[in-house]
């Protein structure tokens, strides 16, 4: 394989990643709390550090069953049972923009 072909390998899997992991699209529906929302996800995700809180926002680290269960239900608390997962709207627009 190339150079060139790993890459866009690659690239093809941190955006399936992206467009299936992150919280983008049910964090970015809350403008206030959102710091209490925060703490919150990062202590059922087990993390401490802001670069760990961007890496699962984004979607770059895949959750495992226990965290997904544990962030759902942080969700579900606060009235948001569907469209959990997944890149905000606009980003996801965006990105499929970029790649034309």
């Amino acid at each position: 394989m190339s150079r060139e072909e790993q890459t866009k390998a690659f690239l093809e899997e941190r955006d399936y990643r992206r467009r299936k992991y992150s919280l983008e699209r049910s964090f970015g529906q809350f403008k206030k709390q959102t710091e209490e929302l925060k703490s919150e996800l990062m202590e059922a995700m087990g993390i401490t550090t802001p670069a760990a809180w961007l890496n699962r926002l984004r979607g770059y680290a895949i959750p495992n069953l226990e965290e997904e269960e544990k962030i759902n239900a942080i969700f579900a608390k606060r009235g948001i049972t569907e469209n959990i997962w997944g890149m905000a709207a606009e980003t996801e627009e965006v990105e499929s923009n970029n790649t034309l």
